[in-house]
């Protein structure tokens, strides 16, 4: 990788970051790929000393512990050479293909990292080792390109922001399947975010009822059943609110499907199918589109209350 070549902390220190967010990114770093980056170069920086000492010291045990564990695994294969040759490339093969996946996300990160501006004044915090392990653990599974995509994106954001993005959220990755994913970006393609939630406004609730269809939205019965399934999404049903009416407009600024748009509830009677938290930690990920069939329903539905675009 390109980080490899220059040395990680050479790149590192280069970056305008404050100084608590680069030292997040060298434990990440040093989580996922350690032994190339305690190997790319020293740290020039006085304040890195400490966090490259340690981390040097930690790879340089644990190459030794690796190592003693071979010679006693060795002893094992004397008698059966071809059980040693089936293990050893079967191991091989998962292990170098773990690496190139954690190694591919990483520099996914490096891009991220140099992409994004942050102030000095904003405050940050040790990102968390244990999250971390979590996150690699995860990581190294993950071969296809939008998921890496994704997985860069919220380490990015953990990063920069530690306890961004929740272990439970990891978690459900680790089970989500191609088509719930599929099925879940179609629904963020049609959702809001306020600040605080985020839900979908149900334009067409059957009467007594807390469902209705969208599939004019590219949303099945079964795509809810399965999201509510996955934890992504609180109920496949509908949440009944309404909301007291104000003799002012109370617009909000609000996030609709990836865009800027505005919202005023009050006077609203709304059906709502909400996301759980990892749900909405999930969806401010995506690079989503605003469902045009969709939007015009919204906008039938609530009139002058909603405005988009702005």
């Amino acid at each position: 990788m390109e980080s490899d070549k220059k040395g990680i902390f050479e790149i590192l220190k280069s970056l305008p970051i404050p100084e608590i967010i680069k030292t997040n990114a060298i434990t990440a770093f040093a989580k996922g790929i350690g032994k190339i980056i305690t190997s790319a170069s020293g740290i020039p920086v006085a304040y890195f000393d400490s966090v490259a000492n340690e981390l040097q010291a930690t790879s340089k045990a644990r190459i030794a512990l690796i190592e003693q564990a071979s010679k006693e695994a060795s002893k094992l294969f004397v008698t059966d050479s071809s059980l040693a040759n089936r293990a050893l490339s079967y191991f091989g093969d998962k292990i170098i293909g773990a690496q190139n996946n954690r190694e591919s996300i990483a520099n996914k990160v490096f891009n991220n990292l140099s992409a994004i501006n942050i102030s000095d004044s904003e405050r940050s915090k040790e990102i968390d080792v244990d999250w971390l392990t979590m996150f690699w653990n995860l990581a190294e599974t993950k071969t296809k390109e939008d998921v890496q995509e994704i997985l860069a994106k919220i380490l990015t954001m953990e990063i920069v922001k530690p306890t961004s993005i929740s272990p439970n959220t990891l978690q459900l990755l680790t089970v989500l399947t191609s088509n719930i994913g599929d099925a879940f970006k179609r629904l963020c393609n049609i959702s809001i975010d306020d600040g605080e939630r985020c839900f979908v406004i149900h334009p067409n609730i059957f009467a007594f009822q807390k469902i209705g269809p969208l599939f004019d939205y590219d949303v099945s019965y079964d795509d809810l059943f399965e999201l509510d399934g996955a934890g992504l999404i609180r109920s496949a049903e509908t949440l009944m609110l309404n909301y007291s009416a104000s003799e002012q407009p109370e617009f909000e600024e609000i996030n609709f499907a990836g865009h800027n748009a505005r919202l005023d509830i009050s006077g609203l009677q709304l059906n709502l199918i909400q996301f759980t938290k990892s749900g909405r930690e999930l969806r401010n990920l995506l690079d989503l589109s605003p469902n045009q069939a969709y939007l015009t329903a919204l906008q039938n539905k609530v009139k002058d209350a909603f405005i988009y675009p702005i």
